[in-house]
């Protein structure tokens, strides 16, 4: 594995667009001073995920993007591309040849692809693992950080030795087992005290369970004999509505009758009326 390319856009000093192509024969940079050496190497440690603006020499990341300069306005985005030549299988990928890309834009929103496909942070660092390319490996290393490797702590000193004998990743993945592990206790112990709290409200719901039991079961035979009362009224009022048509009906041919014997009667009295003016005639006569 090596590396093949660096293109760089708004990143620090780098305005432009320049790529910067590196073949098998090229061992170093040399130039005056000023003329963005340093800054080459921090878009690497950029690149490959470096989130400290101290070790970029800025105070804030935002600082990595072009501020501008006289005749140059500021530019809103910083982006670095790696490219690395992956023919001997040093990085865990199918890809010959592999790109990372990070982009920054003065909105503080940022972005990692991996052979320009989004990916996240935490994929560029495991993919880089034990291979001794990255913000914390020892293949990039910068001014001033020869003497600081020598006088770290014993602790830090070991991580570098581990990264570049290449256990770190078992290190590191013993880390994350152990932090899951330690997250599963926590949430363990979380459940027990959730259970032993629900404990001491089993005996009281069990009594409203059976309360509510006995309630549903009365309720249930309460509605069905209001049913049966219904059904009960309805068919009386039923029975009575039909004695009450048969009364109206007799009444109805009582009525007809009553008025039958009515015209009878006064076709009598208008007889009777007649006979007593023939009568009252034939005695004045």
């Amino acid at each position: 594995m090596h590396l093949k390319r660096l293109y760089l856009r708004g990143f620090k000093t780098f305005a432009d667009p320049t790529t910067l192509d590196f073949d098998s024969r090229i061992t170093a940079i040399v130039g005056p001073n000023g003329v963005g050496k340093s800054n080459v190497v921090d878009a690497v440690l950029w690149v490959l995920g470096e989130q400290s603006a101290r070790t970029l020499r800025t105070s804030h990341l935002q600082e990595v993007i072009f501020a501008g300069a006289d005749g140059r306005r500021p530019l809103g985005m910083a982006e670095v591309t790696i490219t690395l030549d992956n023919a001997d299988g040093a990085l865990p990928t199918d890809y010959v040849e592999v790109e990372i890309t990070r982009r920054l834009f003065r909105s503080g929103d940022s972005e990692y692809l991996l052979n320009r496909n989004r990916c996240r942070l935490r994929d560029i660092r495991d993919l880089f693992l034990d291979t001794g390319l990255g913000p914390d490996g020892y293949s990039v290393i910068g001014q001033g950080e020869i003497d600081a490797i020598l006088s770290v702590r014993p602790e830090d000193r070991r991580e570098l030795i581990e990264e570049a004998a290449g256990v770190r990743k078992y290190r590191v993945r013993r880390d994350e087992a152990e932090r899951r592990l330690e997250d599963t206790r926590h949430e363990m112990r979380r459940l027990e005290d959730v259970i032993a709290e629900l404990a001491s409200h089993i005996e009281p719901l069990r009594g409203e369970a059976a309360a509510a039991e006995t309630y549903r079961s009365l309720d249930a035979r309460l509605r069905e004999l209001e049913v049966r009362l219904l059904a009960a009224e309805h068919v009386a009022r039923l029975r009575r509505l039909g004695r009450l048509e048969n009364d109206r009906l007799t009444a109805a041919q009582d009525l007809e009758s009553c008025k039958t014997e009515a015209v009878r009667v006064a076709q009598e009295l208008e007889q009777l009326r007649a006979d007593r003016e023939l009568t009252e005639a034939r005695l004045e006569e």
